[in-house]
């Protein structure tokens, strides 16, 4: 019993050790992009993601996609948004979701946004209900949009203002509930809340 005991916490420590691996060097390339040192940081996060550190290859990804001291390469950002996924990264979910809605791959970004939003990512939640608030599927993205409004998302805080105002989804008009949200979405800088403020 004592040596099966061991036997697990070597197995534990050995497993937090290997999934910290390319941390060190994610770091470094994150203090690099920073400074917009871009040599610097494809350096570092490119021997990070080949690591297997979920991080660095998320934001190598986000270089490849964004063009940060290079052209943009959307096949080599999606390829290590999808390894990165693998590893359980909800940021890469939603990144690699904008860039399939923005090629008009609708399904697949549905996936991606609700992969995330039920992993407690509040940018999937706040997307996810917007994907089908845009659509009229006011049901489906009522409790997305709340879920991320609890969490203080701006936007999700406007369109459940909207919502309110308009009665979308059959939901029961209440302006001063509308008028909560919007003031909400305001106070964190959302643009859409504050135009609409003024025009009241």
């Amino acid at each position: 019993m004592k040596r099966l005991t061991i036997i697990i916490i070597f197995m534990l420590s050995f497993s937090s050790v290997y999934s910290q691996l390319g941390k060190t060097e994610y770091l470094k390339g994150e203090a690099a992009r920073n400074k917009e040192n871009w040599i610097e940081a494809l350096k570092w996060l490119k021997i990070s993601a080949e690591k297997g550190y979920p991080k660095g290859m998320n934001s190598l990804a986000y270089m490849y996609e964004n063009g940060e001291g290079m052209d943009q390469n959307y096949p080599e950002a999606m390829k290590w948004y999808r390894k990165s996924i693998q590893k359980g990264n909800t940021d890469a979910m939603v990144s690699l979701g904008i860039i399939y809605q923005n090629s008009d791959l609708y399904e697949e970004a549905e996936n991606c946004f609700k992969m995330s939003a039920e992993k407690g990512n509040i940018n999937g939640m706040d997307l996810l209900g917007y994907f089908y608030f845009t659509r009229e599927k006011y049901k489906e993205a009522l409790p997305w949009l709340k879920k991320a409004a609890e969490k203080d998302q701006p936007t999700a805080l406007y369109h459940l203002g909207e919502m309110y105002e308009y009665g979308y989804g059959g939901i029961q008009i209440d302006e001063t509930k509308a008028l909560e949200y919007y003031k909400k979405a305001a106070s964190k800088g959302d643009e859409n809340a504050i135009k609409r403020l003024k025009t009241n």
